[in-house]
């Protein structure tokens, strides 16, 4: 008897110290909200209060003004494609942030012109330290307007087949494609100015486009004006009652898996008739070992 406790205790106190590690061992993945270091996201996701979805067929269109940012590094299914072309249609806003072309099939799918190039924009004399940093100054009229005169971007990418009515930024004229990514501009390609965010309206709802989603990770939102131009983005279509990132399009390691899943449990067991059925098991194993100790010891 006193062995097989003493192998529960064990066993409960190995589940317990496991869950308490993964709960609190920080992530090391771009745009996760539990990594605090230069690549994670939770500075945004703490200063827009936004909510994490793991699943783009839960999200739905409802009575609140909501915002969905969506950053692709895998492809999306045709069923999340329906799904997030009627949520936009039905008058949410999609902010799509791209740099390196997964989110082409959304905009396909919707019938945009507007395409992610995949080409790494390097600007050689407008940028924060190196090229590779590239300083946006170009901006609409709209922009303009609210006193944003400057945004960081890093290692983005550029936007094409985009009409000068939905241009928000550009880069600047010494701007270039550096298609084959070797830091240098050849002959072949292409030099700036390019678009790096646009605006389409899209049924009763908007869909901007930004080639760069590093521009929310924590080095970077506070650099310029980049946490005021996130800021405009999002209300672009009206005060957001509620921001949603979209979180099951990030690369994820088997440590993010397991703190998503975890933290999923942890919502489960907080509801009110789930603690209350432990409660009740607890006390019916409590007093069934009881039971048994007192017919063992007479």
């Amino acid at each position: 008897m006193r062995n097989s406790s003493l192998v529960i205790t064990v066993i409960g106190i190995i589940l317990v110290v496991s869950l308490l590690g993964i709960l609190f061992y920080p992530s090391a993945s771009d745009f996760m909200e539990s990594n605090k270091a230069w690549n994670g996201i939770n500075s945004f996701i703490k200063d827009f209060k936004a909510e994490n979805s793991d699943s783009v067929v839960n999200i739905s269109p409802d009575n609140q003004q909501q915002v969905f940012v969506s950053i692709p590094y895998t492809d999306y299914s045709s069923e999340e494609l329906e799904r997030i072309g009627e949520f936009v249609s039905n008058g949410n806003l999609l902010l799509l942030l791209d740099d390196f072309g997964y989110g082409n099939s959304l905009l396909e799918h919707m019938e945009i012109e507007a395409r992610f190039s995949n080409s790494l924009l390097l600007d050689p004399l407008f940028n924060y330290k190196n090229q590779y940093l590239p300083r946006i100054t170009e901006f609409s009229t709209d922009v303009k307007e609210t006193g944003i005169e400057a945004i960081t971007l890093n290692h983005a990418s550029t936007l094409i087949n985009v009409g000068q009515s939905h241009i928000i930024a550009l880069s600047s004229s010494a701007s270039f494609e550096d298609v084959n990514r070797n830091g240098l501009q050849d002959e072949e390609e292409p030099s700036g100015p390019f678009t790096v965010a646009a605006e389409y309206d899209y049924g009763r709802g908007k869909v901007v486009l930004l080639s760069d989603p590093s521009i929310t990770i924590n080095t970077m939102v506070g650099y310029n004006n980049n946490y005021e131009f996130i800021n405009y983005l999002v209300n672009l279509n009206g005060t957001p009652d509620k921001i949603i990132l979209d979180r099951a399009h990030i690369t994820k390691t088997p440590l993010d898996v397991s703190k998503i899943n975890t933290e999923q449990l942890m919502i489960i067991l907080n509801n009110n008739y789930v603690i209350l059925g432990m409660v009740v098991l607890i006390f019916i194993f409590t007093t069934a070992y009881a039971f048994r100790k007192e017919e063992v010891f007479g």
